[in-house]
């Protein structure tokens, strides 16, 4: 009996141990840091970096958010009060110069932070100053463009000799008369665009001739400059760019001493948001990532398996698979042990025999 007890508790332990190694644990195997990059600070995708942080698991205690760099440039609006007081004190030539550099800027810029009738005045400025100047010519094409800017404007006689208020309403009557484009730009979904100062729906309907652009919107680095329309329809792609998360060699900078880094991120694509997960080795460099088109419905999956693909490790899910059925794999392990080891020590206890049996020629041995 003590021999059969013996083998069956040895086979039960042995199960237990096995079972036991079959539940999911903790990737022991190196330290790591995770990182989440977002392109603004409100989240694009909601949830997003939740599910970044159940897809780790254990594996990592603490996630670094990082934000694109955000650039913040010089305000416009002083450098037009510069021009406006330049006028007002009869400086004509510093106001055409200070004009002329302002819209140089402000071309760059696709307008930077001034609106319709802030542009419309810089051309006004520099027109009404070209025309103190006896540069007539040059005078009418800036009217020209501060009228095609701001048409419905008329100038204050109180403020402008009658001489200045005529020409700019005949300045106006022409630009209104001007040949309009319905332009089209072709842009990601939640872009937000701004033509001469001013939020615009694509497509736009515009005067023939040069505009002021912006593009601003999540995940992408903002587009200023100048676009051009010269036939009645048209369409044009700016040349837009996805703001980057950090590459190889700056998520190194940021392992913290940590033998890997993990980084997952939210990149801007044609088609929507993709999910980039990013695992680098800090010792050799080495480089595992992979990327997938995400929204709102695939998002727990989509970052699960791109984050688990990268950590070289099973999914989320398939660790709550796994804590479902080992529990019930353990329970029939231990009955059916004890089925086995019952009967085997009920059959053994009536079969062996006693040493108080006798016999005829004496008691059996």
């Amino acid at each position: 009996m003590r021999h059969t007890v013996r083998s069956v508790s040895a086979i039960f332990l042995l199960l237990l141990a096995s079972l036991a190694s079959a539940q999911p644990v903790p990737n022991a195997r190196a330290s790591l840091k995770a990182v989440y990059f977002r392109p603004s600070p409100n989240e694009a995708l909601p949830g997003v970096g939740d599910a970044f942080a159940r897809a780790l698991g254990r594996n990592t205690a603490l996630i670094e958010n990082v934000f694109a760099p955000a650039t913040v440039e010089p305000s416009l609006v002083p450098s037009l009060s510069k021009i406006n007081e330049a006028y007002r004190t009869f400086h004509f030539p510093e106001t055409a110069q200070l004009a002329s550099d302002l819209l140089q800027t402000a071309e760059q810029r696709g307008g930077g932070d001034l609106n319709q009738r802030q542009l419309s005045e810089i051309y006004l400025n520099r027109g009404l100053a070209r025309l103190e100047t006896n540069q007539a010519d040059l005078a009418w094409d800036d009217l020209i463009a501060s009228a095609r800017l701001d048409p419905a404007r008329v100038l204050d006689p109180a403020r402008f000799q009658p001489r200045v208020v005529a020409a700019y309403r005949r300045a106006a009557t022409e630009a209104a008369s001007s040949a309009h484009c319905e332009l089209t730009f072709r842009l990601p979904i939640g872009a937000h665009l701004f033509i001469d100062g001013g939020s615009a729906q694509s497509p736009v309907s515009i005067l023939i001739g040069r505009h002021f652009v912006r593009v601003v919107g999540d995940g992408l680095v903002t587009w200023e400059g100048m676009v051009s329309a010269t036939s009645p329809r048209e369409q044009t792609a700016l040349p837009l760019r996805a703001l980057e998360p950090p590459d190889a060699r700056e998520l190194s900078k940021l392992s913290s001493g940590a033998n890997a880094v993990v980084l997952g991120a939210l990149i801007r694509s044609d088609d929507g948001w993709r999910f980039l997960a990013r695992r680098v080795e800090t010792a050799t460099g080495q480089v595992k990532e992979r990327t997938e088109r995400i929204d709102l419905s695939s998002l727990d999956r989509v970052v699960e398996e791109t984050v688990g693909d990268v950590m070289g490790h099973t999914t989320l899910q398939a660790a709550k698979k796994q804590s479902r059925w080992w529990p019930w794999v353990l329970a029939g392990g231990v009955v059916a042990s004890l089925a086995i080891t019952i009967p085997l020590g009920v059959v053994y206890s009536r079969s062996t025999p006693s040493g108080n049996v006798g016999g005829p020629i004496g008691p059996l041995r």
